[in-house]
């Protein structure tokens, strides 16, 4: 009997951060057939994909990514796949490039949708007051949609499945040099702090309030080593005068970013692994930090997903919150979100369950 065939675009490396666990678990379960269409960007781009890819026997078709952007090409790549998995729902795909989602409407394949954000827009907040609707079905949510304020369009619970966090790292983990390593290491502590001061979500005021207590911590504790990550190592303009001048004040203030210095392409994992704890704002990092065991707390946060985590709110909470641990709070959120493996496996049941595959 023909087994059922399941495609994912693999875009980025959130899509292999947040679809390939699934899928690499699904194929060695061996009932349904998984394909995954890669970007030659993405392919030639990221080296530690390129090495979870080749180490996987998961079917795997290349592409240029030309032909990944035009969507009359997904008519003939797909014909015979029987769905989709994808972090973007057909409905409300934002993506910049190919709207690759977005193209499985007027093919008529389905898709299953995976939350791939603890704060995901159209999912745990809406920027614009709309309702959100998805195509997909099934929906996996991390969490129940009563955690989340915003409003679903009808029929849309219905197809929600809650299957905890599933972002099981996969990619191997990247160091910095020698030299940097034995610079870290000389610091009695280490502290990660993320932020995501990118957009429009924070003012001015709130982004200065927050660089001056990272200067004015640093200033008391110069045998503790801060390293500042933005959004996936991201520069930007509003912030970045404020790096300068930091690392100008303070010399055990250091930069995580994706294109130049020590810590350049790591990501959040590798960092993750370079530091005691995490600080953030609303992201996703506080999850991936608290999986790997590391104390988190909130900065600037009004999130109510995150608010049961100490907030920092001066230079004496944060002092307190590094001087801490691993508190009751932090364990019962990865008890929130569930364990990994099992979450994983719930999703491909539900998988094999909606292409039709028989459960043993």
């Amino acid at each position: 009997m023909k087994k059922p065939v399941l495609g994912a675009f693999l875009n980025g490396v959130p899509d292999v951060e947040n679809l390939f666990p699934i899928l690499s678990d699904l194929h060695a379960r061996g009932d349904v057939e998984v394909r995954v269409f890669v970007t030659s960007g993405l392919w030639w781009r990221e080296p530690r994909v390129r090495e979870v890819l080749k180490a996987s026997s998961v079917k795997m078709l290349l592409r240029h990514n030309r032909l990944m952007k035009m969507p009359w090409y997904y008519k003939r790549l797909l014909r015979d796949v029987d769905a989709m998995l994808v972090i973007g729902d057909p409905k409300i795909d934002t993506s910049i490039f190919g709207k690759r989602s977005a193209a499985m409407i007027p093919l008529g394949k389905p898709t299953f949708w995976m939350q791939h954000g603890v704060i995901q827009n159209k999912i745990a907040q809406t920027l614009d007051g709309a309702v959100t609707d998805f195509y997909s079905d099934p929906i996996f949510y991390w969490v129940d949609p009563s955690h989340h304020s915003v409003e679903l369009a009808p029929g849309v619970v219905e197809r929600i499945k809650v299957c905890g966090f599933v972002k099981r790292p996969i990619l191997r983990v990247k160091t910095p040099g020698a030299a940097f390593t034995n610079e870290l290491a000389r610091y009695r502590k280490r502290v990660l702090l993320c932020h995501t001061f990118r957009g429009g979500e924070y003012d001015a005021d709130q982004i200065n309030w927050a660089y001056d207590m990272i200067r004015d911590y640093c200033h008391k504790n110069p045998d503790v080593a801060v390293i500042v990550r933005p959004h996936r190592g991201k520069e930007r303009a509003n912030y970045n005068a404020h790096d300068k001048a930091l690392a100008k004040d303070c010399k055990n203030a250091y930069f995580s970013l994706q294109h130049r210095g020590p810590m350049k392409g790591m990501n959040m994992n590798d960092v993750l692994h370079l530091s005691d704890c995490l600080i953030s704002t609303a992201s996703t990092a506080i999850l991936d930090g608290l999986y790997m065991g590391k104390p988190a707390a909130m900065i600037v946060n009004d999130r109510p997903q995150l608010a049961t985590l100490p907030e920092i709110t001066d230079v004496e909470s944060m002092t307190a919150f590094i001087e801490g641990g691993f508190t009751a709070p932090m364990q019962e959120m990865v008890e929130l979100y569930g364990d990994l493996d099992r979450n994983i496996a719930f999703v491909c049941r539900e998988i094999e369950a909606a292409l039709g595959v028989t459960q043993g």
